[in-house]
């Protein structure tokens, strides 16, 4: 499995190709909850089977085996993370505009504090979490399996089979 920080990077980077190519519509924030996504994505499984472990392992087996799963995860945990992002980005932006109020009023700049920003909604919050998930799942699906799974062996070969069939096929 890759690093953490390759999973962040990773993510970072996709966002801030968007970013640029949306000329603006997909934020810093957006960027930023892509890349949380990405990094926490579907180890939460991981996490929780550590923490259920000990006491319970049959709800660690469960956990492990529903959530890091890339439609578990988007059944199960993204609804959750795209509720805590919305909430989330509505309170930062809420006390951005608050902040701006807390300073002598003829220095504030009445253009700048108006409310252009809005917090992402629930659904734009779900997007994001599996755009995330995917994009985790996609690093791992490459790095751990190190080219052994027939899928990414036919996918990523040269071409050289020992039978003169491709490895996914139904005679094989």
């Amino acid at each position: 499995m890759p690093s953490p920080f390759i999973h962040i990077g990773y993510a970072l980077s996709f966002g801030t190709l968007i970013m640029v190519s949306t000329k603006g519509s997909f934020t810093a924030v957006h960027c930023l909850l892509l890349a949380l996504n990405g990094f926490i994505g579907p180890d939460i499984g991981n996490f929780i089977a550590w923490c259920f472990s000990v006491t319970s392992p049959m709800i660690a087996d469960k956990a492990m085996t529903w959530i890091h799963h890339s439609i578990g995860y988007v059944l199960i945990i993204a609804p959750l993370m795209s509720f805590l992002s919305s909430r989330l980005t509505r309170k930062i932006l809420n006390w951005k505009y608050i902040k701006s109020f807390n300073t002598d009023p003829s220095n504030v700049n009445r253009e700048q504090t108006n409310r252009t920003l809005v917090p992402l909604s629930m659904k734009d919050c779900y997007l994001l979490a599996v755009a995330g998930c995917l994009l985790h799942f996609q690093l791992d699906h490459i790095f751990e399996e190190d080219g052994q799974d027939n899928f990414y062996r036919w996918i990523l070969s040269t071409g050289y089979f020992k039978k003169p069939m491709l490895p996914l096929s139904p005679f094989s």
